[in-house]
């Protein structure tokens, strides 16, 4: 996903991307409205393994002005990044569509805030699940019933939260679909006590627990969008889209959990079924499988945020560089060959990037 999102943000400028792909604006769903859900709803099943880990260190809740505190150092770096950018669009008068998070809200400020608001509720939840059902419903609520939904795209911008009042209110449904991607890795990264267990048994309840949620979650999108006629919006982060990120996701995880099932554990047969005596020579489990795992999927994934903020920047110096070397015309222009020449560059250059890093073991966070 990583590759594909990194690729999708420059590419959209060009004409030989296809306009279907690109964000709505006011209503329905494209690639990239799944899209920005999807990174969200990822680093929510990324992130439960780090909040595990901080479960266990930290046996007793710690202070709110310890987590506040907490959760302002780790944020630091986010926000710092979305500064620079508001800064640098504006000091260069860089084109930024406003209806997608506002004047000067952008998607680094939604992630920054998404870990401040986890690092203070995460410690005080015990069920996930109450969480955003009540959040989600609540929300709905207000957009549908008390005129929210009709403040936030068709408002005018008169004042510091109109102008930002994309991201600041879509802020609550990424943080609903945030929570939903650590619901769902707490079932499918929880650590079986023995290699065995984990080869026999991961694969097959997880398919089964992933199948469930999928449905009920299809069953809820069809209800919300068919009978009760809501449509999906990514401005607003609404409901219908809620869902639609989290059992796009969850679909695409029972599926790879399904091929694994089916390719993968055959592969270590032999394994399960050795005796203690012959298991002594083979390597552990777990690093046979991340053996599994292609060179650049792991070297992308090894510095994610870090490679994510240099597609941004490459985009905006490419978007730059195109205007200034083609007198001011828009990369949208462009012949069909400088386009894939200039993609091709741009990705090769992110892959021997992250690359580099990873075989250095150079980690950025």
């Amino acid at each position: 996903m990583m590759i594909l999102t990194c690729f999708i943000i420059l590419a959209v400028d060009f004409s030989i991307f296809p306009k279907r792909y690109s964000k709505t604006d006011l209503y329905g769903i494209s690639l990239m409205d799944v899209g920005v859900g999807s990174f969200v709803f990822s680093s929510g099943i990324v992130g439960y393994r780090l909040w595990l880990k901080k479960a266990q260190n930290n046996n007793i809740n710690p202070p709110f002005i310890s987590s506040l505190i907490n959760a302002l150092k780790s944020s630091s770096t986010v926000f710092i990044i979305g500064s620079l950018r508001l800064y640098l669009t504006k000091m260069l008068n860089y084109q930024v569509a406003v209806s997608e998070y506002g004047v000067h809200w952008n998607f680094f400020f939604t992630l920054g805030f998404l870990d401040i608001f986890v690092h203070l509720i995460i410690v005080h939840i015990n069920n996930y699940s109450m969480f955003i059902l009540p959040l989600m419903a609540i929300y709905q609520i207000l957009l549908s019933f008390f005129g929210l939904e009709n403040y936030i795209l068709f408002a005018p911008r008169v004042d510091l939260i109109s102008q930002n009042k994309e991201g600041i209110f879509s802020f609550i449904g990424y943080l609903c679909i945030y929570f939903a991607g650590l619901r769902v890795g707490q079932e499918i990264l929880k650590s079986p006590t023995t290699p065995k267990k984990q080869a026999s048994s991961y694969s097959s309840k997880k398919a089964k627990t992933l199948f469930f949620i999928w449905f009920s979650l299809y069953l809820l999108f069809l209800l919300s969008t068919e009978l009760i006629g809501m449509k999906v919006s990514r401005r607003v982060v609404n409901l219908p889209y809620i869902v639609l990120a989290i059992w796009t996701n969850t679909f695409i995880l029972w599926v790879f959990t399904i091929f694994d099932q089916l390719v993968f554990d055959f592969s270590f047969l032999p394994f399960l079924n050795a005796s203690p005596k012959q298991s002594a020579h083979i390597e552990d489990y777990t690093i046979l499988y991340q053996k599994q795992v292609p060179p650049i999927l792991h070297a992308l994934n090894y510095n994610g945020l870090f490679i994510f903020l240099l597609a941004n920047i490459f985009t905006g110096l490419v978007n730059l560089g195109v205007r200034e070397l083609s007198h001011k015309k828009l990369p949208m222009f462009l012949p069909t060959s400088y386009a894939y020449l200039i993609l091709t560059i741009y990705l090769a250059t992110l892959i021997f990037i992250s690359l580099r890093l990873a075989s250095l073991n150079i980690r950025i966070r």
